[in-house]
């Protein structure tokens, strides 16, 4: 094991300085919060139905102009600081949260209604995590139970999630980097799905943006949940570090518990 001690150089984790993404469902659109501050417009869009002549650039550009203006003068800065493009996953465009509401209520006062809720909730959760972690697993909960999933099937769902936690605060802490997270979850998945998450989702033609673990069934929840928690309590009381040796555990472990649960003939 190497010497958590001394002088060296980390590299920096993906998720590090990066803001917080909260993404809540209207009507079944999800629509992305960034932190307090900022708000996705095109998702605000899509959940108004896209209508052709009210997307967010024609309504920077026309209706909002003066508003967007306004509010350049009373914070003091710049028109580029309060509405921003993004590329790539969680593109689009991006705006102040004051921005937003003006859009919102343009689009529809339902909409208008949601994004204001949604942000008294966010204050209100920040200032109690307890009832951001409660409000959280509501959603899911509900969310789940739309999908039709089994009582049963949900509390097995939460209990991977929390052992998922564990697992990840270890190895945060054992990790190289952030790509400790991906390859220990590829480890396993490759012993109890027989592939990794990419191409469990390509063979079964599954959104690329899905939760693999959406998709299993609750004897396959509990091989990983049992993984997740038997390899980080391997992990930390070994004193195992780096990012190949994590995963390795996690694959030697989550092998073991899945020929527990086949094995025939017991």
């Amino acid at each position: 094991p190497r010497d958590r001690n001394q002088a060296c150089t980390k590299k920096k984790r993906k998720g590090d300085g990066m803001s917080n993404i909260v993404k809540r469902d209207f009507k079944g659109i999800s629509v992305a919060f960034e932190g307090k501050e900022k708000v996705s417009l095109t998702d605000l869009w899509k959940a108004a139905d896209s209508p052709d002549n009210k997307n967010p650039n024609e309504w920077i550009r026309y209706a909002g102009a003066e508003f967007i203006e306004e509010l350049s003068k009373k914070l003091n800065t710049g028109i580029t600081h309060i509405i921003t493009s993004k590329r790539g996953k969680g593109g689009g465009t991006w705006a102040h949260w004051q921005v937003a509401l003006a859009y919102a209520k343009y689009l529809s006062p339902e909409l208008h209604m949601f994004v204001n809720q949604c942000f008294m909730e966010r204050i209100q959760e920040e200032n109690n995590p307890e009832l951001a972690i409660t409000r959280g697993r509501e959603r899911a909960i509900r969310k789940w139970k739309k999908e039709g999933k089994s009582d049963e099937w949900i509390a097995a769902r939460i209990r991977t999630i929390n052992a998922a936690k564990t697992n990840n605060r270890v190895l945060k802490k054992h990790g190289d980097d952030y790509m400790v997270f991906p390859m220990c979850a590829n480890a396993m998945n490759r012993q109890i799905l027989g592939m990794e998450a990419k191409q469990y989702k390509e063979a079964r033609g599954l959104p690329v943006k899905s939760t693999t673990r959406d998709f299993l069934d609750d004897i396959q929840l509990a091989e990983l949940e049992l993984s997740s928690l038997v390899s980080a309590k391997r992990i930390q009381d070994d004193s195992i570090y780096g990012n190949q040796a994590c995963a390795s555990v996690h694959e030697v472990i989550a092998g073991r518990v899945h020929k527990a649960v086949t094995v025939r003939g017991v």
